[in-house]
């Protein structure tokens, strides 16, 4: 009974992991599944690792990890591992079969959640998609910034994966000193009512705008410089690593605040 997992799950859980929402789970603390954890350590994502190794786990624990050790195929492992209140999972086992019914598990549980699949053959992706998950990494072209990627610049992805050749555009640009990212415009920002070459007067050319994400879920390419930013909108812009930042803490604006499957 669905009821009594609930229960029996959450009697197990590690101190910490009841205050979970809107979290990452990583399955997996292998190479794929360390490399992911430092890049969601770097962009202060709340994340949780399931492992079933000891020693995985007690590594995890060494770099100030909240984990859990478990059998992430297990359902009250990942109820455990508050499921129900997750955003992403993350299964990153080095084996296909296993990452394929980690899918299959997670979605049952979680028809909401986003579920992100690594997956060692190109031939296995269909499988994982037809169990659930929304994208399938391919460590040996793409790997775990990739996946990174996707959980922190949601935005940012849906713009450029329209274009042909987007799934490795912003990788390409990082090589250049130059990034993709995202600027939520709060609704108190001064920012708000002004035409979009404000923004970009202000950042003092640094960066353009290639993309306005409306609240509504709209996306507008090639917006136009006298487009009103209204409260609520994401910017995607283009510039100079670094740059960005700055000008968003100058003017306390939101980054990488935006998920996929959100309330908009």
């Amino acid at each position: 009974h669905p009821g009594i997992l609930r229960r029996r799950a959450a009697g197990n859980r590690p101190a910490g992991i009841e205050t979970l929402k809107g979290h990452v789970i990583i399955c997996g603390y292998g190479r794929i599944g360390q490399s992911l954890a430092v890049e969601m350590d770097h962009a202060r994502q709340k994340f949780l690792i399931v492992d079933n190794s000891g020693d995985r786990i007690t590594k995890a624990q060494d770099r100030g990890y909240l984990t859990l050790l478990g059998n992430a195929a297990d359902e009250h492992v990942l109820l455990s591992a508050g499921i129900e209140h997750a955003r992403f999972l993350a299964t990153v086992l080095p084996d296909d079969a296993s990452n394929v019914f980690i899918t299959l598990t997670a979605r049952g549980l979680n028809p909401n959640l986003i579920i992100l699949a690594r997956g060692e053959y190109p031939s296995t992706e269909n499988k994982l998609k037809l169990a659930g998950a929304d994208h399938v990494v391919l460590p040996a072209t793409i790997g775990a910034q990739r996946m990174a990627h996707m959980i922190t610049h949601p935005a940012a992805l849906d713009f450029l994966e329209q274009s042909e050749g987007g799934r490795t555009l912003n990788e390409l640009l990082s090589g250049l000193d130059v990034q993709v990212d995202e600027l939520a415009i709060p609704h108190d920002s001064p920012l708000v009512g002004g035409p979009l070459s404000n923004v970009e007067i202000k950042g003092q050319g640094s960066f353009i705008v290639v993309a306005v994400r409306r609240a509504t879920g709209e996306t507008i390419t090639r917006p136009d410089h006298t487009l009103n930013i209204l409260g609520g909108d994401t910017l995607i812009v283009m510039g100079r690593r670094g740059d960005i930042p700055k000008f968003a803490q100058t003017f306390a604006l939101k980054r990488q605040l935006r998920y996929r499957g959100s309330s908009l």
